[in-house]
């Protein structure tokens, strides 16, 4: 009766969480096992034979059946619920089923039981009975089963983790309490007792099974699985009791905190989780809450999501808590890292639009909104193509496609409109994005260049302007120079009459009158030609026309009117041809002129005393030059570079005080260049200059290039 109480209390006890993996085949064990002990009390209990050995058939309905309900038991327990095909579980019974049938008709050939009796003639006695051999079958086939499942048992004694080692343990004892009676009866070590323990047993046993149910749901998580997933995890993972003492910690939790679980269990959770109190003062210990944590230092420092599960018991009962440690570092790095990119995208001064590969816009800046009049909420899903103005030809679109599908980078400028209507100058620049061999997104960076374009605009308008007003500067140069140019001859030619006395003597007053028109008439004619030369230079129309020239020629052309200039300053003015030099060179001897009368010109006008040097003579076997040399004012070296330019001089003071138009120096260098020479300048202040002008020597039966 014992027997039959316990298992009735068992049944109901696993029906409560009957879907649990391995809950009906634990409640088939009990259930046979209920069977077999109802039965056998009244096998005892009954008078007669008849009835006793029909009390004896009735107990297969439950004997053969218990083995294989331990051993699919096993399977789910120790995760191998796979192996049980549908296949496999009808072969499991067929001896159970063989069994029952012959069980009912042994009568017929005795395969199970021989010489059935009365034990005794006590009123509650059991039958007596020898064994027929597939009774012997039976044994050695449940033996089997139950040996199968003891060695399943076994391996998660050996093999699971902590907080199961203990369940398979009492798993273990549980089966060896039910097998023994079976072992008692079967091999008969109780001599002279003829009842059989086998039913007691067993139901002490499932009683031992239900505590651990009870106590330790052994049938809520496979034992296996749950240490092959405990110990793999890449969390750490920590169980505390509910006092806050760990229990358990698995491999990854070990590593984390570089200490191994020897030294962790049965200690206070708070020696790895200082601010453990704090937060279970916080939040209700029956709800999961997270946290974030830091551990380590230096380089080892590592940022971990934690995640504290509570572990309810029986009417929610919190038994302990599970805490989770993820680490997190790298994640909350590109977050920090993302977080500042988006943040420069949307503080940049451009704007930047992103789209899918089919041209929708996904993402905008604030800058995209500023410069275009659209927020961010009404362009999202649209296309870029609401901004095109209508004055850009189709080709610009087509030709932007087809360069970033191909996963080109595509620059240029274009027109678009704003939402307001207006229009504006826009540069872009396109990048596609790649994953893989596949383009996801375009990132493209635009600029409002509306400015720019204007400043090139009215820049351009103003280049024009100036082209055109050199251009007539020039015309009037050239023009009002010819015509300042005949007057001048004419009062230069008098003047010099006069001062030959061809219309008669003149007295002293006039003739210091006669010097000084004559000679502010020829730098008159020097400045007007120098304007007719610049003029002819700019409009390209000066043409080297070479002819042979004898240099000595040359010098007899500028004596007079140098010796003249430097006569009236007190100078002494010498000109030197090299013997070296040929007699006859190749050149145009009136644009040579121009460039020796301005270099002496230039020299006689900054120098005061001391005098002028005129040198020619060989450079090289393939150059001639010309050397003036001053002992004048000097130039400074910074200027060396920029007398050469028209209308430059080197300082307002002097220049308005010794006079000059600043264009001599600026006809030399061209002219030297036209000719393919170069000039050469060597001063310094107070040391007067040097100008060489160095030129190609050519002779007379060279052929003109």
């Amino acid at each position: 009766m014992v027997s039959l109480g316990f298992s009735i209390y068992m049944l109901a006890t696993l029906w409560r969480i009957r879907k649990s993996p391995g809950a009906v085949s634990l409640m088939w064990t009990i259930h046979c096992a209920l069977i077999w002990s109802l039965t056998y009390i009244l096998e005892i209990t009954l008078p007669s034979l008849d009835l006793k050995y029909l009390a004896l058939k009735a107990q297969y309905f439950g004997i053969p059946f218990i083995s294989p309900a331990i051993f699919i038991f096993s399977l789910y327990f120790t995760g191998r619920k796979a192996w049980l095909k549908w296949y496999r579980t009808i072969l499991l019974l067929v001896i159970p089923f063989v069994t029952f049938g012959l069980a009912w008709t042994n009568q017929a050939h005795e395969w199970i039981w021989t010489d059935v009796r009365l034990s005794s003639s006590a009123p509650l006695s059991p039958l007596a009975f020898g064994h027929g051999p597939w009774y012997n079958v039976n044994v050695v086939y449940s033996y089997g089963l139950l040996v199968l499942a003891l060695i399943l048992f076994s391996e998660v004694v050996i093999r699971s983790h902590r907080l199961y080692r203990a369940q398979a343990i009492i798993m273990v004892f549980g089966m060896l309490v039910a097998w023994s009676g079976n072992i008692l009866y079967v091999f008969d070590l109780l001599p002279g007792m003829n009842l059989d323990w086998t039913p007691l047993t067993f139901t002490l046993g499932t009683v031992i099974l239900t505590i651990g149910f009870a106590r330790y749901k052994l049938v809520d998580v496979l034992p296996i699985a749950h240490t092959s997933v405990f110990n793999a995890m890449t969390d750490g993972v920590i169980v505390t009791d509910p006092s806050g003492r760990i229990v358990d910690i698995n491999p990854a939790a070990e590593r984390i905190y570089g200490r191994n679980s020897a030294e962790i269990l049965g200690q206070s959770v708070q020696q790895l989780l200082p601010s453990w109190v704090d937060w279970r003062t916080q939040t209700k210990a029956a709800f999961e809450t997270s946290h974030m944590v830091t551990l380590g230092k230096g380089e080892n420092k590592r940022i971990y999501g934690l995640r504290i599960a509570p572990i309810l018991g029986p009417r929610n009962r919190v038994d302990g808590q599970m805490v989770i440690l993820t680490d997190i570092t790298e994640q909350r790095e590109a977050d920090a890292q993302m977080l500042m990119q988006v943040m420069a995208l949307e503080a940049v001064q451009n704007s930047i639009l992103i789209t899918n590969a089919q041209g929708e816009i996904e993402w905008a800046n604030p800058a995209f909104s500023t410069l275009t009049g659209y927020s961010l909420q009404e362009v999202i899903g649209k296309k870029p193509s609401i901004l095109k103005s209508g004055q850009m030809p189709p080709e610009f679109y087509q030709h932007l496609w087809e360069t970033i599908l191909t996963g080109q980078l595509w620059r240029g400028e274009l027109i678009n409109r704003r939402k307001d209507g207006t229009l504006y100058h826009e540069e872009m620049s396109i990048t596609p994005v790649r994953q893989g061999d596949k383009i996801t997104h375009f990132i493209a960076v635009k600029q409002d260049i509306s400015l720019r374009k204007e400043a090139e605009q009215a820049l351009q308008q103003a280049r024009d302007a100036a082209i055109e007003a050199n251009r007539l500067k020039t015309q009037l140069l050239a023009n009002v120079s010819h015509d300042l140019r005949s007057p001048l001859g004419a009062i230069i030619g008098y003047a010099e009459m006069l001062q030959a006395n061809i219309f008669g003597n003149m007295t002293t007053e006039q003739a210091k009158a006669t010097r000084e028109i004559l000679d502010s008439a020829n730098q008159l004619l020097t400045f007007v030609n120098n304007l007719i030369g610049q003029a002819q230079l700019e409009t390209g129309k000066v043409v080297i026309r070479e002819r042979p020239f004898e240099p000595l020629t040359l010098v007899e052309s500028v004596r007079p009117t140098a010796s003249y200039q430097a006569a009236r300053k007190d100078l002494q003015l010498t000109f030197e041809i090299d013997p070296a030099l040929p007699p006859v060179l190749l050149g145009d001897d009136y644009w040579l002129q121009q460039i020796v009368h301005n270099l002496v010109n230039n020299a006689i006008k900054f120098t005061e005393q001391g005098g002028v040097t005129v040198r020619f003579f060989p450079e090289d076997e393939h150059h001639w030059a010309i050397e003036v040399k001053d002992t004048g004012i000097g130039i400074p070296p910074e200027y060396h570079e920029k007398i050469f330019s028209a209308f430059e001089q080197v300082d307002g003071t002097a220049t308005r005080r010794i006079g000059g138009s600043g264009l001599g120096l600026s006809i030399v260098k061209q002219l030297t260049e036209l000719m393919g020479g170069s000039i050469r300048l060597e001063s310094a202040p107070g040391k007067g200059a040097t100008f060489t002008v160095i030129l190609p020597l050519k002779f007379p039966d060279e052929k003109k290039p």
